[in-house]
Order: structure tokens, then C-alpha cells, then sequence
């Protein structure tokens, strides 16, 4: 049984079909006719690929998560650590990791006003993560250059 999904993420258990991407999921099961029990965005929460692909969804997301795990940082300075990303574009995916619980936001009650974002336990849970796409993006920088 496979679920269409929108995004072009290719994980372990997907599989290709023609130009469209299909999920195979466990969690999923085939009705009689073949049909989908539940939508692919009844996913979430349920299967893991799909949860942690829409929690990362956003084109900034881990670049934000890796300037985090380094410590407490102000709006400010992660904007400067992230060279190209908008203003908006930056509160806008600070706010998806802030919902999804990764991030915590800690507002000053000052003049002028002090903002710092900083990773919860589950952000910080993320760290192993974060190591092993180091270590592939290294192994995939080295091929590219040998290539």
C-alpha cells in the first residue's frame, strides 16, 4: 500500500514510480479495494519518516538546529551565522521549530527588547542527528570533489 506524497524527500522505504513519488508506510493499512484508509497528512504523528520529514521540512531548519547546538544564540547573531536567509524567512521557520517544540524562545522584558533561542531536550536530542549528517555530508563533499 503506498500514499502520495507531496514532497520529492527520497527516504529508505520510498519507492518510485513513473514521476511521482509513493511512501510506503507501515502504520498504513490496504482497504478491500485497494483504496487508502487514511490521507498521507493523517501521517503525521504516526510514522516516523513522515513526522520528522514535515518537522524538517523547512529549507533552513537543520542549519538552524546546528547554530543552536553550539549554545544560546540572539536573533541577531543567528542571522549573521546564516548568510542569505530573509528576515522573514528566519522568524518564519525560528517559529515552525518553536511550535514543533525544538526551539525555545526566551523574550526579555527590556529596552530595547532581547530575544535568545536556544534548543529544548528535544532539540537537543537531536545532536546524534546532526553528527551523522557531518559525517555524510563530509563522505558526500569528498566524492563530488573526486568525481
Amino acid at each position: 500500500m503506498y500514499v502520495k506524497i507531496d514532497y520529492a524527500l527520497i527516504i529508505p522505504c520510498t519507492i518510485k514510480i513513473t514521476s511521482t513519488i509513493f511512501y510506503r508506510c507501515k502504520y498504513m493499512k490496504d482497504t478491500e479495494g485497494g483504496d487508502l484508509m487514511e490521507d498521507s497528512n493523517s501521517l503525521f504523528g504516526k510514522c516516523p519518516y513522515f513526522t520528522a520529514q514535515k518537522v524538517f521540512s523547512g529549507k533552513w531548519s537543520i542549519l538552524i538546529m546546528y547554530h543552536l547546538d553550539e549554545g544560546v544564540l540572539r536573533y541577531g547573531e543567528l542571522q549573521r551565522r546564516m548568510d542569505g536567509i530573509t528576515q522573514g524567512t528566519l522568524t518564519k521557520q525560528l517559529r515552525m521549530l518553536e511550535d514543533f517544540g525544538l526551539v525555545k524562545r526566551h523574550i526579555y522584558s527590556e529596552i530595547p527588547p532581547k530575544v535568545e533561542y536556544s534548543l529544548t531536550d528535544l532539540g537537543k536530542a537531536f545532536r546524534p542527528v546532526l553528527k551523522e549528517f557531518r559525517i555524510w555530508g563530509d563522505k558526500y563533499i569528498e566524492y563530488i570533489k573526486n568525481k
